[in-house]
């Protein structure tokens, strides 16, 4: 055996397809999100980019309960180019106005997500920050301006706590069948320091668990530990030796998928795992009598899923498999 094999307590409250998921967080949290999109899951995953501060994921999730503009000060402009401080860098605009009716939009379709979501997953990267020197509120990305406009701090656990127990507040009444899963992500943070970055893993994990001792909707996933202490070597985390593998995420999401979900939604997922593997099949030649049945049959066997699943959408795959009329 060569890892420890930790299984994870499996859950009682599950996810199914007729579900809406939210996801907000590191890159980590891109991954599963992914994964679970191409088991035809309803997702929205990170409406300003990835994000990895705790405070700015709250700061994120607060403007959309309350449909909140941004601040004019947290736009700034750089090479031409208009970026928010509360997003990703791959959110910009060449004038500022535009930048700003993009995430306007984009905080008003949240507001209402958020009504009707069933579960919210957040991903906690760090505990590192960076607060902006003139308006001393944190952002949740500098954007590569300089570095004399920030200063670096690490969050507590009781400003983690404290924010995230008057949200959690916030989203039980904007919506009270809400369910909340946190995870620590498994991406280490090594520009902060090897030393650091388990400082802020370790205050990240407290706090979740601080969090989740005091909310019935809440729940915590152990993709972090599932990493670091069930893998725990080095040939599943790419060459950076910072990021998880794609068999490490693999190997997580299998387990995400024992904790969270019933034997009918893993046989969903079965059948729909083998119709994304025709659907992506490069063929040798598409034109041959073999192909064409491989074809055949794969119409057949997405119509049996839909009218077994009726809340199933293959549109996509049923129009790639039939043949051209």
């Amino acid at each position: 055996m060569f890892h420890l094999n930790f299984n994870p307590t499996v859950s009682s409250e599950k996810i199914n397809h007729q579900q809406n998921l939210l996801f907000i967080g590191s890159c980590f949290s891109e991954h599963i999100s992914d994964q679970l999109s191409d088991l035809k899951f309803s997702i929205d995953s990170n409406p300003f980019g990835i994000v990895f501060n705790p405070h700015s994921i709250y700061s994120i999730v607060l403007n959309c309960i309350h449909n909140t503009e941004i601040d004019e000060l947290r736009y700034v402009e750089r090479d031409g180019n208009w970026f928010c401080l509360d997003a990703h860098s791959g959110m910009y605009a060449s004038e500022k106005n535009e930048l700003q009716r993009i995430l306007k939009n984009t905080i008003f379709q949240w507001h209402h997500k958020l009504k009707s979501a069933d579960w919210l997953i957040i991903t906690l990267g760090s505990a590192f920050a960076y607060e902006y020197k003139q308006t001393t509120e944190i952002v949740s990305n500098c954007h590569k301006l300089p570095a004399h406009l920030f200063s670096k701090k690490l969050l507590s656990t009781q400003h983690i706590v404290s924010d995230y127990n008057a949200l959690i507040e916030k989203l039980k009444l904007w919506n009270p069948n809400l369910k909340i899963i946190f995870t620590v992500s498994p991406v280490k943070h090594l520009r902060d320091g090897v030393i650091e970055n388990n400082l802020s893993k370790s205050i990240l994990i407290q706090s979740v668990h601080d969090i989740i001792s005091k909310h019935l909707n809440c729940f915590y996933f152990p993709a972090y530990e599932l990493v670091l202490d069930d893998l725990r070597d080095y040939r599943f985390y790419e060459s950076d030796m910072a990021h998880p593998n794609s068999q490490a995420v693999k190997y997580v999401f299998d387990r995400f998928m024992d904790v969270y979900f019933s034997d009918e939604t893993k046989l969903i997922n079965k059948q729909l795992t083998e119709i994304n593997a025709a659907f992506n099949h490069k063929p040798f030649n598409n034109e041959s009598l073999m192909h064409e049945t491989f074809k055949q049959n794969m119409v057949l066997k997405c119509e049996q899923i839909v009218n077994q699943f009726p809340f199933l959408d293959l549109t996509k795959e049923l129009n790639y498999f039939k043949p051209a009329t």
